[in-house]
């Protein structure tokens, strides 16, 4: 509900106030608030726009990579496809193919 509320509000708001909600949810104990968050992630790129995307949106997906429980990372890896959509692969090669071979290296095979 966060991330649809989010998308209601002006961009600058959004950084200020939203961004630093989102990844104290991404930290937070429960596997199922993170990855309730993780599955909305690609509405904010419509709300942040190239420029914020690249600034906040990516750098806080990075960091989700590095998680631990394999549930959390199976739901970004499901979610992450309509993101990919969205940014278009020649923008974001980089970012697409570091994403892609971390889930091929994952020792869970539902990640992979």
């Amino acid at each position: 509900m966060v991330v649809a509320y989010l998308n209601t509000l002006e961009k600058e708001k959004v950084i200020e106030k939203g961004l630093p909600l989102i990844q104290t949810l991404l930290k937070d104990e429960n596997p199922a608030v993170r990855s309730g968050v993780v599955e909305r992630l690609k509405d904010l790129h419509g709300v942040l726009e190239e420029e914020g995307t690249q600034k906040h949106l990516v750098p806080m997906i990075e960091g989700c990579l590095n998680d631990k429980k394999w549930r959390f990372k199976l739901a970004l890896a499901q979610s992450i496809s309509g993101l990919f959509r969205e940014l278009g692969y020649e923008n974001y090669k980089d970012f697409i193919n570091k994403i892609l071979n971390t889930f091929i290296k994952d020792h869970y095979f539902s990640v992979r």
